[in-house]
């Protein structure tokens, strides 16, 4: 009975988390009725970088959708949008930090001369130096602001780079049947065009998309062959530059490990000196008072002897007193 008890517990809670399961997928999949809604959320006005990353998951982990008979709304509604979104500029870490347009100088009115600098007032030593405060506290400020600017430039950079990444993985996924056949070509300059200007891991996912386009429509992408043939050319004609900076890169990297080697080694042995010259200044301080301590004993002991000299000497004196007072008392009874 007991058994049966578990048994029956363990099958409860298994019915239970497939219903959650289910539950889940089903808040997760996309309501075919707003495809138009959904897909127009990426274009809005002002959405982030991260609103539009979340959508592209949620499109991603819907995907099962495009085998049903909404395949042909899906395509109508987010291709469009994807194509979009991978045909801007990628983004570079870099750009946020161009310089700023330099302001033309102001026009005076005609006939207006310009009016003279102020003289400058002698400074002494303390203005001078609360200036140089203020100085250093602004290019202080200037410099976080640099460095805020641009750790806020290579995050959105990596959070563009994933939105591009999740799109091409939705395209990758895509059924090559007829209903996409009206996009094939759009398909194949997108992919194309990224693979020309995006990073590996994307470039990647588009030679799949090619690949499997040429499988299933190959008749019709003759003119596409001739570019990605130059692309793959242009791809061997800068091999012996792309190893020669592959073999730098590794020199460089070499020489700074064994930059650091070096470096690690000089502080080490600048420690190991120090703790000897520590020792050795020990060393001298300790025979320095063992040296002091046996001239202190030798001394104690001259200061004994003398004494026992001068003991010696009283007493001497003592009994010589004695016997003259013993002679002096004999007399005088005789």
């Amino acid at each position: 009975p007991r058994s049966c008890g578990l048994a029956r517990r363990a099958a409860a809670a298994a019915a239970g988390v497939a219903r959650r399961s289910a539950a889940n997928r089903s808040a997760m999949m996309l309501d075919a009725k707003k495809f138009a809604e959904h897909a127009g959320e990426f274009t809005a006005d002002g959405v982030s970088i991260e609103r539009q990353l979340e959508l592209a998951n949620q499109v991603r982990d819907s995907i099962e959708i495009v085998h049903t008979a909404e395949y042909q709304g899906f395509l109508q509604h987010y291709f469009p949008v994807f194509q979009k979104l991978l045909s801007r500029p990628v983004t570079a870490a870099g750009d946020a930090s161009a310089p700023a347009a330099i302001q033309p100088p102001l026009e005076l009115p005609p006939g207006t001369a310009p009016a003279a600098a102020p003289a400058a007032a002698p400074a002494d030593g303390a203005e001078d130096e609360a200036k140089d405060k203020e100085d250093d506290s602004a290019d202080k400020e200037a410099q976080k602001e640099r460095a805020a600017t641009a750790a806020a430039a290579m995050k959105r950079a990596r959070q563009e780079s994933k939105l591009r990444k999740v799109l091409l993985e939705v395209l990758n996924r895509l059924p090559h049947n007829e209903f996409l056949r009206p996009y094939v070509q759009q398909l194949m300059a997108l992919c194309l065009h990224v693979l020309e200007v995006d990073k590996e891991a994307c470039a990647l996912i588009c030679l799949r998309i090619i690949f499997d386009l040429h499988k299933n429509f190959r008749p019709t992408l003759e003119d596409h062959v001739a570019p990605f043939l130059k692309f793959v050319c242009s791809l061997y004609e800068q091999a012996p530059n792309a190893a020669a900076d592959l073999a730098k890169a590794v020199e460089k990297e070499r020489t700074d490990l064994e930059a650091a080697a070096q470096a690690a080694a000089a502080a080490k042995g600048a420690a190991g000196t120090s703790g000897g010259a520590s020792a050795a200044a020990g060393a001298a301080e300790g025979a320095s008072a063992g040296n002091d301590g046996s001239g202190s004993g030798q001394q104690a002991d001259k200061a004994k002897a003398e004494g026992a000299e001068a003991g010696a000497q009283a007493g001497g004196a003592d009994a010589a007193a004695a016997t003259g007072g013993a002679g002096t008392a004999a007399t005088g009874g005789g």
